[in-house]
């Protein structure tokens, strides 16, 4: 199956299950949704299929999200492939059929060793869809380094959480001994960074597709819209902000698309993608909702639900600001003479 065919899929069903189904407006779990995209594979795309994924590559993986962001579609689809079962793949241990997801402690030693079995001393904070997970994979500190924790939700008490676009990120309290087979050593390979990494690069794609949706979305109505007898496009200051909005639209998909391109570990590359989705997510759900007036803000129209993601998914795995500051950073490092050729001809490295 190739990318665009990847891509085709996932629209499909997206449009047969959620967009034009009665699920969006119930705010409840997309069931139907889950299991069409479960049954054709998808949520395990990049995932080698000798470790119980779909096989396909990373870019792969972006196409689906890049879809599901168009959608504005709240299932954990980044969390179960490109994250959680990566790093079961990689650490040997089976991949469930259901959702999984996956949380990375803050600060170290926070699990620590009960004879033969380990304790978590903290709970894991605002885990994405935790109380509908098959299983929880978590990255957490320890004496000798970092190890992976595989927690089955009904030992763990989860209490429920929402972001501001009512999608699922959940509290986790391990109030009980967690068995020494539950614990194992990062594989190589994996580590905090190389998951921040990944995260970023499927927010990145996440964002990209629902950036390019409200560009359609606002193209569309401006065009249709008439108002004094006239479309309002033809309005300078509609047109204006408009033409504004495809600028930052493009630029921050463009990005994206570089960064797919160059990989997950391309570390400058999906920085810059981050940075750009994260800032242009602001700039144009303004400059959307501004064109709609009070349309936009309707529950029946999907604008909405399109910007709310857009205002919680840009301070995931990074804000625009954590990652402009990490891009200086690298840039002051390499010096002067490094500068063209890093934004050049990466492809060289």
């Amino acid at each position: 199956m190739t990318r665009s065919e990847v891509a085709a899929l996932t629209a499909r069903i997206v449009a047969d299950c959620w967009t034009n189904g009665d699920e969006r407006l119930k705010g409840a779990w997309p069931e139907r949704t889950w299991l069409a995209l479960a049954d054709a594979g998808l949520p395990w795309v990049g995932v080698d299929a000798e470790g119980g994924g779909s096989g396909g590559t990373v870019a792969d993986a972006c196409d689906v999200l890049w879809e599901l962001g168009a959608g504005a579609v709240p299932l954990p689809v980044a969390e179960t492939g490109l994250l959680a079962s990566w790093v079961l793949a990689a650490a040997g241990l089976a991949i469930p059929q259901g959702p999984t997801t996956i949380a990375v402690a803050s600060g170290n030693h926070l699990l620590r060793a009960d004879g033969r079995r380990w304790r978590l001393d903290a709970p894991l904070t605002r885990v994405p869809f935790a109380e509908r997970a098959s299983l929880i994979v978590a990255v957490c500190g320890t004496d000798d380094g970092d190890r992976v924790v595989t927690l089955r939700p009904r030992d763990v008490t989860i209490t429920a959480g929402r972001n501001l676009a009512g999608e699922a990120r959940d509290r986790v309290a391990v109030d009980v001994p967690i068995d020494d087979d539950q614990v194992v050593p990062l594989p190589p390979g994996v580590d905090r960074e190389a998951i921040r990494l990944r995260g970023a690069l499927g927010r990145a794609a996440l964002m990209a597709g629902a950036l390019e949706r409200v560009a359609e979305l606002t193209v569309e109505h401006t065009n249709d819209r008439v108002q004094f007898g006239k479309k309002i496009i033809t309005f300078q200051a509609v047109a204006g902000l408009v033409v504004q909005l495809v600028e930052h639209t493009v630029a921050a998909t463009t990005a994206t698309r570089a960064a797919i391109v160059a990989g997950e570990r391309a570390a400058f590359e999906v920085a810059v993608a981050k940075q750009q989705t994260s800032a242009a997510a602001g700039t144009v759900a303004r400059l959307a909702h501004q064109a709609h007036g009070a349309m936009g803000l309707t529950a029946e129209y999907e604008l909405g639900t399109l910007t709310q993601r857009l205002w919680c998914w840009r301070n995931e795995y990074g804000t625009e600001r954590e990652w402009a500051t990490w891009l200086g950073e690298q840039v002051l490092a390499g010096g002067a003479d490094q500068l063209w050729p890093r934004i050049t001809r990466r492809d060289e490295e």
